[in-house]
């Protein structure tokens, strides 16, 4: 099983830095970033899905990652960092290795990128620097989140080079209202340049970090006050009116997502109406309609009150609503994290907007120059389930209210043990053949893999009760994992984690079931964590060594358990245990060439969930749109109202996607497969 970075951008707002703050020239002071001009060549490490020399990490999918023979007009290099995605692949990107800098010393950041789509919303490319303390811990830079990243952006259109940065200048020394800071106790940096959701191949060259000189500085202040852009976290009080030609305007009230969300109603609405659509910061202006897209800590507080005690993803549309002494349609989040659930919504079921396919071809609508709103809307949607989630790089179903990943719940230990932060405490790590065995990490998906930690030292529970608690404060997760390393051996063998094992942990012939020292390492942690925080999850799989409850003892009902591969019988035998029942699956189709498993299933198995409590599923995916994209617009819709039905939805894709005519036969070609699934023992029928 793999770590997916499922909320790396979906769960960070974006500190964008203006194009005019980008210098144009490279200083005498030299780069601080080894590689960026990706000309250091190693046949090994430059070949086709492995990372550049002097780059520390992949994000996503790193195979689709190469050296290529081409650079920018003007390079002095001659190759250059390849992100070759594609339909199949569309989320890849690297890591630079961290690299120190003085906080005092002001950094010009820039770098080239070749995009080869066009981009929209949360889609598209990206090239950011990271913060870092002298413990080489993330330094946060938005409160309550895990950003310590300033993403830098421009408007890019297809096939053309930009060049991407901005001058970062010490927290000391920062003017009014500027936006680039370094943090002041900075000793780290990082660079990365990726993808998401984004199918062309992209271009990354020439990548610098300079650090410059007082007498550079004056230069580059001097450059600024020419250019003098508005601040991305200026307020509309702040800035001069502005003109509004268009009678409809989409508007943000909040930060970055805000926006992205507002750039996504605006662009389809015009598509709809064939008029131009205006987006902007919320102000009052001339525009006929507005809609202004926010979140509850920025929204009247009677429109806050209605979504007291949903979900994080529930959402309410209200209109009219008056809002600085106009009329409005209101979009409401819970948080910045769902600012695109309410637009789209809105899109789908008032302006029959629709998506079923990759890219622009995948987008169903017709014009309608005459359409008009609707008089009044009073929606509240609040989701059956916390967590929608999926690993696919093919599609990322925020379209259809998914791809939502409110909760930690993967492999975890190793991260919260890690040697680098506690191997000066051998005793938190297990015994093995009478010696503590402190892991050294490896590279790759695999690092952290192959041991567990000693669950019986008191210590154990005070580094993972520290984790949690700081994680939660962190959001905008729900839970936090606990999970198991991924791997068999090197599971400790002391006196006081064989006494926490179940009187059947050892059989014969049988791999360990370590359930019993486990889910009372993560009862004492729960207990432990509830005394500070009430509203505290800990979430882990139910997998491996630790696939089955424990039977000596209640597991705590705050600990959410995602079952791997489950069935109906298994989700109810960890409600019995006291735990909370969520659901991993595998719906795996890169391999086959059927379609699989029958949606009813699984809509079972969902409702079920639910039934018991359940807040998540997450699944495993090897996509193929043509079987794939069906399966998951069901189960998508089926998370967030479980009482949807499976037939009128899979009808209501076949015809969105293909037609009225031809949706008939396609609906017999997947009965047939559901017909074939259903040969199998029903028992097996679950197992996808």
């Amino acid at each position: 099983m793999r770590w997916v970075l499922w909320c790396l951008i979906f769960a960070a707002g974006l500190a964008v830095v203006h194009p005019s703050a980008i210098a144009a020239s490279t200083t005498a002071s030299g780069n601080a970033l080894t590689n960026g001009d990706f000309e250091f060549v190693s046949p090994e490490a430059d070949a086709r899905g492995r990372l550049p020399v002097g780059w520390e990490k992949g994000y996503g999918h790193t195979s689709v990652l190469q050296i290529a023979p081409e650079t920018r007009p003007g390079s002095p290099g001659k190759q250059c960092l390849k992100i070759d995605c594609n339909d199949q692949i569309q989320t890849s990107g690297v890591y630079s290795a961290l690299f120190a800098i003085d906080p005092s010393r002001a950094l010009q950041v820039s770098g080239w990128m070749k995009p080869g789509h066009s981009e929209r919303g949360l889609s598209g490319t990206y090239f950011g620097i990271g913060w870092f303390d002298r413990d080489r811990k993330p330094i946060i830079l938005v409160p309550d989140t895990q950003v310590n990243y300033h993403y830098m952006q421009s408007t890019r259109q297809e096939g053309a080079r930009h060049r991407l940065g901005g001058l970062f200048l010490p927290a000391a020394a920062i003017p009014a209202d500027y936006y680039c800071v370094i943090p002041a106790t900075a000793a780290f940096a990082q660079i990365m340049a990726f993808t998401i959701n984004y199918p062309a191949p992209v271009l990354v060259d020439d990548i610098e970090v300079i650090p410059l000189t007082p007498e550079e500085l004056r230069h580059k202040r001097q450059e600024l006050a020419k250019a003098t852009p508005p601040p991305a976290g200026a307020t509309a009080a702040s800035q001069p009116p502005q003109e509004i030609t268009s009678d409809w305007a989409a508007a943000w009230l909040g930060g970055g997502k805000a926006r992205d969300a507002a750039n996504e109603l605006a662009r389809y609405m015009a598509k709809v109406l064939g008029v131009s659509v205006a987006s902007v910061e919320w102000k009052p202006n001339a525009a006929k309609h507005n809609f202004v897209i926010t979140d509850v800590a920025h929204a009247p507080s009677a429109v806050a009150k209605g979504l007291e005690g949903k979900h994080r993803d529930a959402f309410a549309i209200e209109c009219p609503v008056r809002l600085d002494g106009k009329d409005v349609c209101l979009l409401v989040s819970q948080d910045e994290y769902a600012h695109d659930y309410p637009v789209y919504y809105f899109l789908t079921k008032f302006m029959d907007v629709h998506w079923v396919g990759p890219g622009e071809l995948g987008v169903v609508y017709e014009k309608k120059p005459d359409w008009k709103m609707p008089a009044k809307i009073s929606v509240v949607e609040n989701p059956d389930f916390e967590m929608r989630l999926w690993s696919g790089q093919s599609f990322s179903s925020r379209e259809w209210l998914a791809r939502s990943g409110r909760m930690g719940f993967h492999h975890a230990l190793g991260y919260v043990f890690h040697p680098d932060k506690f191997g000066d405490i051998p005793e938190v790590y297990p015994l093995v053949g009478g010696r503590r065995f402190v892991p050294k990490p490896k590279s790759g998906a695999g690092a952290l893999s192959g041991w567990q930690p000693c669950t019986g030292n008191p210590k154990s529970v005070d580094i993972a009760v520290d984790h949690v608690l700081q994680e939660l404060e962190r959001g905008p997760a729900i839970s936090v994992s606990l999970s198991v390393n991924d791997g068999a051996g090197n599971t400790c063998e002391c006196d006081l984690c064989r006494a926490q094992d179940e009187k059947d942990a050892f059989q014969p012939g049988q791999r360990p079931n370590l359930s019993g020292r486990f889910f009372r390492f993560y009862n004492a942690v729960m207990e432990r964590v509830l005394e500070k925080n009430p509203n505290a999850y800990i979430a882990v799989l139910g997998y491996g060594a630790v696939k089955t409850p424990p039977k000596e003892f209640k597991v705590h009902p705050r600990i959410q358990v995602f079952q791997v591969q489950p069935s109906i019988e298994s989700l109810r035998a960890w409600k019995e245990a006291g735990a909370t029942p969520n659901m991993y699956l595998w719906l795996w189709d890169g391999g086959f060439l059927t379609v699989r498993p029958d949606m009813h299933v699984i809509a079972e198995l969902v409702r079920e969930c639910h039934r018991l409590g359940g807040l998540g599923l997450y699944s495993e995916i090897v996509p193929q749109w043509t079987v794939s994209a069906p399966k998951f617009y069901i189960l998508a819709h089926l998370l967030w109202d479980t009482n949807r039905d499976v037939d009128q939805l899979l009808d209501e894709y076949l015809e969105l996607a293909y037609g009225k005519d031809a949706a008939v036969p396609l609906r017999a070609f997947f009965d047939k497969w559901y017909e074939i699934w259903n040969r199998r023992p029903a028992a097996q029928r679950h197992e996808t």
